[in-house]
C-alpha cells in the first residue's frame, strides 16, 4: 500500500500546480496568444490609447480580473449566482480521471504482483491522489479570484466568490471515485496485456 500513497500524492500534486494557473496568472501572467488580422492584435495592444490617463488604471485593473476570473471559472467550473443556473463540471474534474486512468496504466507498468494486489494499489492511490487533486485545485484557484478596487467595478466583474465546501467535498468523493474506477479499468488492461 505504500504505492498507493506515492499514486496519491502524485495526482494530488498534479491537482496543486492546475488550481494554481489562475493564481499566478493573476499576478505574472497576460494574454499569450493574439487571434485575427494585424489591424486587430494592433487595436488590442492599444486599447488603453484612448483611455484618460487617470481612467487607465482602473481599466487596466478591470480588465485584468476579468480575465483573470474567466480563469477560473474555466478551471474550476461550478453555477455562480451571476454565471449560470445549471451546474457544469470544469475541466479540472475532467482532468483528474484523465490523469488517474493514465496513472493507474503506469500503476500496472511498474509495479510487479498479482493482479489483485496491482488493482488495490490503482484505485486506492486514484481515489485518494483523484478527491485530493479535486479538492486542492478548486480551493486554490478560488484563491486567484480578484477582487477589483471599488472604483474599478463594472457590472461584468464580480468582486467576490465563495466555496461551498460542502458541495465540494461531495463532489470531490465522486471524482474520487470515478478517477478510480478510471484507475482500476486501465490498471486492469494494462496488467493483462503484460502478462
Amino acid at each position: 500500500m505504500v504505492n498507493a500513497g506515492k499514486v496519491a500524492v502524485a495526482i494530488a500534486v498534479v491537482g496543486v500546480a492546475i488550481g494554481l494557473v489562475p493564481l499566478l496568472f493573476g499576478f505574472v501572467g497576460d494574454t499569450h496568444a493574439l487571434y485575427g488580422s494585424e489591424e486587430a492584435i494592433d487595436r488590442y495592444d492599444n486599447r488603453f490609447e484612448d483611455v484618460p490617463s487617470e481612467q487607465r488604471d482602473q481599466a487596466e485593473q478591470r480588465e485584468a480580473a476579468q480575465q483573470q476570473q474567466s480563469l477560473v471559472r474555466f478551471v474550476v467550473g461550478g453555477a455562480g449566482a451571476t454565471f449560470s443556473s445549471s451546474y457544469w463540471p470544469g475541466y479540472l474534474q475532467l482532468l483528474a480521471i484523465v490523469v488517474s486512468g493514465l496513472v493507474g496504466a503506469l500503476v500496472a507498468v511498474r509495479v510487479s504482483g498479482e493482479t489483485s494486489e496491482v488493482l488495490l494499489t490503482a484505485g486506492g492511490g486514484a481515489l485518494v491522489g483523484a478527491f485530493l487533486f479535486v479538492f486542492l485545485s478548486a480551493f486554490l484557484a478560488i484563491q486567484g479570484w480578484e477582487t477589483v478596487p471599488e472604483a474599478a467595478r463594472q457590472s461584468e466583474t464580480v468582486s467576490e466568490a465563495s466555496l461551498r465546501y460542502g458541495a465540494l467535498l461531495i463532489n470531490s468523493i465522486v471524482i474520487g471515485v470515478l478517477g478510480a474506477v478510471a484507475s482500476v479499468g486501465s490498471a486492469f488492461f494494462t496488467h493483462q496485456l503484460g502478462e
